[in-house]
């Protein structure tokens, strides 16, 4: 605009129509990496061609990108960027994000050449794209496993691509509830950009990542990857619902083994109820413990449907647990063991403690209950109250214990009557 007053805009238009406007030839634009100069950076090179400084940039990408996945943000897109410390968040209706994978690089442009999933190619310079990198296995999910009618074994879900503003990762199978994982992809280090490694963070700090860390809802905020466009699709927390249903009501009474990836075993259980609002099931094992668990992210061999009775009983055996278990309480059974894909110990509880335990010194009274650490597993005595303060999936460490003689891991557990000290 010529009016002083009006605030500066900018256009996009074609390299070529840019170095006409500036006057140069033909020859000029057929070489347009020695006309085009480069205007400058943080490390200097102010007016050396472009061509040089390209290549060099395209360099530290180089080949050790070559076989990776991405998704390239379209150039001609309507959108809006909003750029944060983590990650680069692009909205609008016609937002269109290309995945495909890097196929080549050629060392004396700098440039790399993408195969996208549509079948088309192109060559470009990566670090001139607004882009996020995948995960090698990054395939949406068509199904779920389904369960053996008569009984057997169902393999728990793969990873499932997940989708939180900016940010792309797998939702990992296996984890208890409250620990889900998830792993995404991202440079090693600022300087090697093409060299990726692979994170693994809690599906709250993905959640915080991708910029809906406020809302601390992650089944809501993480969403399905759809397969075939790897647009986002309906949220977690509805196709954890729909799924959930398959097995539903109809499940309570019948009798599964859960796989527990860090222990490389199984542990037998009940099914005791379905909540229709998660799509989650209440299973009661065996030992005496209970968990809620997401059956499709489980690996479950599943028992004959149930005999007659049999949710008769395991609906009695919850209401005496739900009696003797107020809401808040954490009080976990001695002997349970540790062995979730998301570390810690089993949330498995015990309406006594596991058998109102009394210490060789120390020990528990009416006034106290022992839980276990979240992190080294080892038992301790603590005041009721707090135990009673905890939420359902808070976590609950030896350095809160008000109890000073054992507030750290490295100490010992304590003695109970039954461990022959």
């Amino acid at each position: 605009s010529t009016n002083p007053e009006e605030a500066p805009s900018t256009t996009a238009i074609p390299l070529a129509s840019f170095l006409e406007r500036a006057g140069c030839s033909s020859s000029d634009i057929a070489d347009w990496r020695s006309t085009l100069l480069f205007g400058g950076d943080d490390a200097g090179g102010e007016g050396q061609p472009f061509g040089g400084w390209a290549k060099r940039r395209g360099a530290q990408w180089g080949k050790q990108c070559v076989g990776n996945k991405l998704e390239i943000l379209r150039a001609d897109s309507a959108r809006t960027l909003r750029v944060s410390k983590d990650a680069v968040h692009a909205s609008g209706s016609t937002c269109s994000w290309r995945p495909g994978e890097v196929v080549s690089f050629d060392p004396e442009t700098g440039e790399h050449g993408v195969a996208f999933l549509d079948g088309s190619e192109v060559s470009c310079f990566l670090f001139l794209q607004t882009m996020r990198w995948l995960l090698d296995a990054f395939e949406p999910v068509t199904g779920v496993p389904e369960v053996p009618a008569a009984g057997g074994i169902a393999i728990a879900m793969p990873p499932v691509p997940v989708a939180c503003g900016g940010m792309r990762g797998c939702l990992l199978p296996g984890g208890k509830r409250g620990e889900e994982l998830v792993r995404y992809a991202a440079p090693r280090a600022a300087s090697t950009p093409g060299v990726l490694a692979e994170y693994v963070v809690p599906a709250t700090e993905f959640e915080r990542l991708g910029g809906k860390g406020t809302a601390k809802k992650w089944r809501q905020s993480l969403r399905l990857v759809a397969p075939g466009t790897h647009r986002q699709a309906e949220t977690m927390g509805k196709w954890f619902r729909a799924y959930g249903a398959q097995t539903g009501d109809g499940s309570v009474g019948r009798h599964v083994e859960i796989f527990w990836p860090g222990d490389a075993a199984f542990y037998g259980g009940v099914i005791a109820a379905y909540k229709t609002e998660t799509g989650e099931h209440e299973l009661f094992y065996d030992d005496g413990g209970k968990e809620t668990l997401q059956l499709s992210m489980q690996t479950v061999r599943w028992g004959p449907p149930p005999a007659p009775g049999a949710r008769a009983r395991v609906e009695k055996e919850a209401a005496a647990y739900a009696l003797a278990n107020p809401p808040g309480s954490k009080s976990k059974k001695k002997g349970a063991s540790s062995g979730r894909a998301g570390g810690g110990s089993n949330p498995r509880a015990d309406a006594n403690g596991g058998g109102a335990k009394a210490s060789g010194g120390g020990g528990a009274d009416e006034t106290d209950a022992w839980i276990a650490c979240d992190s080294c597993g080892k038992w301790r005595v603590v005041p009721k109250t707090v135990v009673a303060a905890l939420g359902d999936n808070e976590r609950w460490e030896c350095k809160q214990n008000p109890r000073a003689a054992f507030n750290a891991c490295d100490i010992p557990e304590e003695a109970w009557e039954g461990d022959g000290k």
